[in-house]
């Protein structure tokens, strides 16, 4: 039997190793806490209702106006419903998104980190009729996905990589996605300076651990994937938000509507693409 000489070679490996060891160790537990935080903060200060409420009280045009609405509708053409389809939701909050998918023909699975969320996303299907082999809501973090390899045809998720640790949920995304499948997610974006001091000044609607896609994040993701990004709120964004303030009734007002038009043509330069608002990613499995 050959014998491990413990030379000053070997000897780096093994501190080598047991910093590797340690680092891997310590990114998990960082990883563990990050999402207890995440959890809390939805199950008990319910910062995903304080953020529509934020937005309903105060700035409902930045919501309800029809270029954020098609922008935010826009998963729904690129994931196909149809009945053999298979749906995964990260991040399903209330349940919406992943209903009207199932309502549209597809086998839809929502998860969510918050028991509260998953609770009150059940009984809207049940009220609804939509059976279990239908639409499944499960309690699971996103970081380490419970189903096997290759399973769903699309993955979607509504601003919830910002949540999480990007790198790690879209290498889990990629190993249940099938062959050439799809994700499409839309995300916020770090790049505005008045989006900036918006969050900045409504801390009670964000999460301590939630941090908007920087342009590295992006450079990161289109390492690994095909894909195809679409971007909203360079203007849209504060401008609907100030007619908000100003309490002009209609979304869809002449200043919204010149910004949209001035937008389309900003955002053909991709030099303005990290100052939107949102990024809508279109992700192919390569």
């Amino acid at each position: 039997m050959k014998q491990f000489k413990y030379t000053a070679r070997n000897k780096k490996w093994i501190i080598d190793n047991k910093k590797k060891y340690l680092m891997i160790n310590n990114l998990s537990s960082q990883r563990k806490y990050r999402v207890e935080r995440e959890k809390e903060a939805h199950e008990n200060k319910d910062i995903l209702g304080e953020n529509q409420r934020l937005k309903e009280n105060y700035f409902s045009h930045t919501k309800d106006n029809k270029y954020f609405k098609s922008f935010n509708d826009r998963p729904y053409s690129l994931i196909s419903s149809k009945n053999n389809s298979f749906i995964l939701e990260l991040g399903s909050g209330y349940g919406d998104r992943s209903i009207k998918l199932a309502q549209d023909g597809a086998s839809v699975t929502g998860i969510d980190i918050s028991e509260t969320y998953i609770s009150l996303a059940i009984a809207k299907a049940k009220k609804l009729g939509l059976p279990q082999d239908r639409l499944l809501f499960k309690k699971m973090d996103c970081h380490c996905l419970d189903f096997q390899d290759n399973f769903f045809d699309f993955v979607c998720g509504d601003a919830i990589l910002h949540h999480l640790d990007v790198g790690v949920v879209l290498e889990e995304t990629n190993r249940v996605l099938k062959p050439g499948g799809v994700a499409v997610f839309i995300e916020p974006l770090d790049g505005n300076p008045l989006l900036k001091l918006f969050r900045y000044l409504t801390p009670e609607a964000r999460t301590i651990d939630e941090k908007p896609l920087s342009r590295n994040d992006l450079k990161i993701i289109y390492k690994s994937w095909i894909v195809l990004s679409e971007y909203y709120g360079i203007l849209c964004a504060p401008i609907s938000a100030l007619t908000s303030l100003l309490r002009i009734t209609n979304p869809d007002n002449i200043m919204v509507k010149f910004a949209a038009i001035l937008e389309r043509k900003v955002n053909v330069l991709s030099f303005f693409h990290s100052y939107n608002q949102y990024v809508l990613l279109h992700l192919i499995k390569k």
